[in-house]
């Protein structure tokens, strides 16, 4: 039966009519960088190479995902904030989707489903991107603007977290 909830009376109601509770966590703040190359931001080696990434393992791989979910299960959340990024889906350019990327999402949101969890798409972005102190756009963004992002640290206009950890 699909996990669909209607507001009656301001309560969130099931399929049934009950009153719903939703009890939520994001999953996961480390889906705002790439899991390949898997560096922490604030290590400078590779940072500002944003033409050769992927998330084809965020949040998690596709098969650690039932260790999560009956984790969370197990702790009582029913909802889960599925976090993205623009740069997860078109980090290679204008047009050029990360079919990989989406078909493990796919896989992963069906899991999800299948222990019963409510799911809301979160499309996330901060400031502008990841290259700018933020989360979202892909480096072409900053390209098609005519910006070299690593000015951007240089000038101290964004601080990329590396920055920040080295002051």
């Amino acid at each position: 039966m699909p996990l669909r909830l209607t507001i009656e009376d301001g309560l969130f109601r099931d399929a049934h009519g009950r009153q719903v509770t939703l009890r939520g966590i994001n999953l996961a703040g480390d889906a705002k960088y790439p899991s390949s190359p898997d560096l922490p931001s604030h290590i400078p080696d590779k940072f500002f190479d944003g033409d050769n990434v992927n998330f084809h393992s965020r949040p998690f791989p596709r098969e650690a995902a039932h260790v999560h979910f009956g984790r969370l299960k197990q702790w009582g959340y029913n909802t889960i904030r599925y976090i993205f990024t623009w740069e997860a889906i078109e980090a290679a350019g204008p047009g050029k989707y990360d079919e990989e990327w989406i078909q493990h999402t796919i896989e992963v949101l069906r899991e999800a489903r299948d222990y019963g969890f409510y799911i809301f798409l979160d499309p996330h972005q901060d400031v502008w991107s990841r290259f700018t102190g933020g989360s979202g756009a892909p480096m072409w963004t900053l390209y098609a603007c005519g910006l070299n992002p690593e000015s951007l640290a240089v000038t101290e206009a964004a601080f990329p977290n590396r920055r920040i950890s080295q002051k």
